[in-house]
């Protein structure tokens, strides 16, 4: 089991392992009902699901899914049942774009053990694990309250890094180019910010590419 990841059949040998908590975080910009419907249909055993509009997010600020209060994101957590001393791992199937975002929370209110599922759904099917639509019945836990998230920066913070910090743009290139932009109202990207597409750091199979091919 690496830092930050786990594969399928590691996760596999661990499904039933009390200290072990699966998070289902699959979510489509274009039908936001999608992924609870998709784990309603077929999810890996015992996972919950946790929805990236209403769990991962505020519901009130002018941004695009900005961060909730930690004490808010820990009330959630308290909710599905996690506590402070499980293995979460979180999947998704959008290359762990939306995986990584539950991820981060958990390691900004120090969560010390947060692994993502290497190739989400689709590498578990593949693999021919099982499936279920049995949804788990969890009690809530004593989640301990964060006061605060940890290496995180807004909007005058980022003001302030154009011009002397490395400021990194993950979108796709023709959205990065401001060739296209089906979100934002304004295409286009920080002055001064680089493209690295999320989706180069994965092969065509949709597993993260070896560290030394990212470094290159």
């Amino acid at each position: 089991m690496s830092s930050f990841l786990i594969e399928p059949a590691e996760l596999e040998a661990n499904l039933h392992d009390r200290d072990f908590f699966i998070c289902d975080t699959r979510w489509y910009l274009a039908d936001k009902a999608r992924g609870r419907q998709e784990y309603s249909t077929a999810h890996i055993p015992t996972a919950v699901f946790v929805d990236l509009d209403t769990d991962l997010a505020s519901p009130t600020g002018s941004a695009r899914h900005p961060l909730p209060d930690p004490a808010e994101f820990c009330e959630t957590l308290r909710t599905l049942g996690v506590k402070r001393s499980d293995t979460v791992v979180v999947y998704d199937d959008a290359i762990g774009s939306i995986a990584a975002r539950m991820w981060w929370m958990l390691r900004s209110i120090e969560h010390e053990n947060v692994l993502v599922l290497n190739g989400g759904m689709a590498a578990w099917q593949d693999a021919g694990l099982p499936t279920t639509s049995a949804v788990r019945k969890t009690k809530p836990s004593s989640y301990r309250i964060a006061s605060y998230w940890r290496d995180r920066v807004d909007f005058s913070d980022v003001l302030s890094m154009i011009g002397e910090r490395t400021i990194v743009d993950a979108r796709a290139p023709e959205r990065y180019r401001g060739d296209v932009e089906i979100v934002d109202r304004r295409p286009g990207h920080i002055p001064g910010a680089v493209n690295i597409p999320f989706r180069d750091n994965a092969g065509p199979d949709g597993r993260f590419l070896p560290p030394a091919e990212l470094r290159e």
